[in-house]
């Protein structure tokens, strides 16, 4: 089924769904996948910059591109309730991305997602920390980038914007629309 999404977890350097690899590093092989949307959770320190910007830019490229992925997000110190950012919106916006609804959120106890992408390696070991039986679906956003397109970027964190000028928030806001942009053409290929 075109732009179907399945619960994945790498393991090496495959792609496995439900015991079946439907994706190599090597053969780039794929199957028909089932038909629900994958979820993808993005975790953040506030969620008000830059996995709220994250969760914006990947629901516009899976409805721009008639995808089943609905992405979420939330923050490893966030509160219950707060605003976007207005830089991270102004930066969506020039991307021509204008949803702005968000409130922001803690991480939730139960997690469900089938993909956590974090927005730095402390992040991700953060959440590896708190829920050790997530460790073979938590990568940093770049990092699970790399596994469809290598790039000799070593820094495989997205630095917080917060309290920077619009520029900084351009150039985050674009790091997070390239390697979504990688990962969406990678697990659709």
């Amino acid at each position: 089924m075109a732009g179907q999404i399945a619960t994945v977890t790498f393991i090496r350097d495959a792609l496995v769904f439900i015991g079946k690899t439907i994706w190599h590093k090597h053969s780039f092989s794929q199957m028909t996948l089932r038909g629900q949307a994958m979820e993808i959770l993005f975790i953040c320190t506030g969620n008000t910059c830059r996995s709220a910007m994250a969760e914006k830019i990947l629901n516009h490229l899976a409805t721009s591109r008639s995808l089943d992925i609905y992405a979420h997000s939330a923050g490893t110190r966030a509160t219950q309730g707060g605003q976007m950012n207005q830089a991270a919106r102004n930066a969506l916006q020039e991307l021509g991305i204008t949803n702005f609804l968000h409130s922001t959120q803690p991480i939730p106890n139960d997690i469900t997602a089938d993909l956590i992408l974090t927005a730095t390696s402390v992040h991700r070991d953060f959440v590896i920390g708190e829920h050790p039986e997530l460790i073979s679906k938590v990568f940093t956003i770049k990092e699970f980038a790399q596994r469809f397109q290598q790039t000799d970027d070593v820094n495989l964190d997205i630095e917080d914007p917060l309290d920077s000028n619009a520029e900084t928030y351009r150039q985050v806001a674009n790091q997070i629309k390239d390697s979504l942009e990688v990962i969406v053409a990678g697990l659709t290929a």
